[in-house]
């Protein structure tokens, strides 16, 4: 694993005791009088330089007490905890307090117009969790997939696969070659207009095949991140040059089938079940209904070309994608 920033190292590419990023086109500041918080907030959000007196999303960590406004107007604090019927969700509310379902443990209770964060040993995550969880519901025009977005040469593709499956692998081979980088784990689309919109968060990279692109650039040490699980999360701009951020129109769905000794690209088969296939984020089937959402995804299939991935090495990956989707 390459050398990474450690997490109180990290607080120091911080300003202001604050994170700021643009996802998805709408502006997201988290403030917190607590800086061991802002390692995780930046794993969700990132960190750019933007300016924004009036942030689509914006949240208030202080004296263990959180508010969110969303474009200036206070947000209700019970509606971050949203579809508790649903099998996904991890909450449950009783009155006024918030327990996690997997251990019981009392969490958030809500006082007004505020929510408390009870200091528990995963209050960190607890916080960073509820507020992207709650901008992903908050942005229900737009329908996030477990998947990486690319756009070569112009064209939008989705690659779709399980956690630790190539996603991260394929998007920085090909965006350490000047594709359009717009996400390695959230691809994000616009059902209105059949684009694919950047979701730059900090990428994941861990141990494995990796582009040479992406080792000489970490090998040089000069990025901005930090460790995170089993990976490291890194502001991609700080390790290799980016083009501009811009939607580009969604052509081609591509589900990854693992690694092999060298890449194959195929066309999928009439016959399969490419809905069940294609992930969406659990905050993204909460609103609109599921019934709306499962139409937006038969909607874009049919408007894209449907192909299976082997990955090989991942430039020489890049170079077939390069050739049979980038006209």
């Amino acid at each position: 694993m390459p050398t990474a920033a450690s997490v109180d190292a990290a607080v120091l590419f911080f300003a202001n005791n604050r994170i700021a990023a643009t996802l998805a086109g709408k502006t997201v500041v988290v403030e917190s009088d607590d800086a061991s918080l802002l390692p995780a907030l930046f794993v969700a959000f990132g960190q750019s330089d933007v300016v924004d007196d009036a942030p689509f999303f914006h949240a208030v960590f202080a004296q263990s007490m959180l508010r969110v406004r969303i474009a200036g107007t206070p947000l209700s604090p019970r509606a971050l905890f949203f579809g508790l019927d649903d099998p996904h969700c991890p909450y449950r509310l009783e009155e006024n307090t918030v327990f996690y379902i997997d251990d019981g443990s009392t969490q958030f209770t809500i006082e007004d117009d505020v929510i408390r964060v009870h200091q528990t040993p995963r209050w960190r995550a607890a916080v960073t969790a509820l507020l992207s969880r709650g901008f992903l519901h908050l942005i229900d025009d737009l329908v996030l997939f477990h998947a990486a977005a690319i756009g070569i040469g112009g064209n939008g593709v989705l690659f779709v696969a399980a956690r630790e499956s190539g996603k991260s692998t394929i998007a920085l081979a090909l965006a350490s070659r000047g594709h359009d980088f717009l996400s390695d784990e959230y691809g994000c689309y616009d059902p209105a207009t059949h684009e694919l919109i950047p979701y730059r968060r900090p990428v994941g990279i861990r141990e494995g095949p990796r582009a040479s692109a992406i080792s000489l650039a970490l090998a040089r040490g000069a990025y901005r991140g930090i460790p995170h699980e089993d990976a490291i999360r890194v502001d991609l701009a700080s390790l290799i040059p980016l083009t501009p951020a811009r939607r580009v129109p969604l052509r081609t769905v591509v589900f990854l089938e693992g690694f092999a000794d060298r890449p194959r690209l195929r066309d999928a088969g009439e016959e399969e079940n490419r809905v069940g296939m294609v992930k969406t984020l659990y905050s993204s089937l909460t609103t609109p209904p599921h019934a709306k959402r499962t139409l937006d995804i038969l909607r874009l299939l049919s408007r894209t070309r449907v192909m299976h991935l082997e990955m090989g090495d991942p430039d020489d990956t890049a170079v077939l994608l390069e050739e049979e989707l980038g006209s």
